[in-house]
């Protein structure tokens, strides 16, 4: 086994582990009962606790910038306002 087939081979446990830790997380929060929580079938899962350490979830953030939430509302407010005065402006249709 060359040094690229080795990595490949860890990386495909580490794969497999951190899958099985999924399936696990799913089932917890599914609102099953105890007894129904997932249980890996794999006989090697318990030895291959140590890959927890390495399987840390990182942290993200978000690209987007969205506008807070006191924006929303004052562009809001000013597009009513706006509509108001077109319509305060605008000769009606009278019959």
């Amino acid at each position: 086994m060359n040094e690229k087939q080795l990595k490949n081979k860890i990386k495909n446990l580490k794969d497999v582990f951190h899958q099985e830790l999924a399936k696990i997380e799913r089932s917890k929060k599914s609102g099953c009962g105890t007894e129904d929580i997932y249980t890996p079938k794999l006989t090697w899962f318990e030895a291959a606790h140590f890959f927890a350490e390495v399987l840390s979830t990182r942290h993200s953030n978000s690209n987007l910038t969205l506008p807070s939430t006191q924006n929303i509302s004052e562009e809001i407010s000013n597009s009513q306002i706006e509509q108001r005065d077109d319509e305060a402006h605008s000769p009606r249709n009278k019959i």
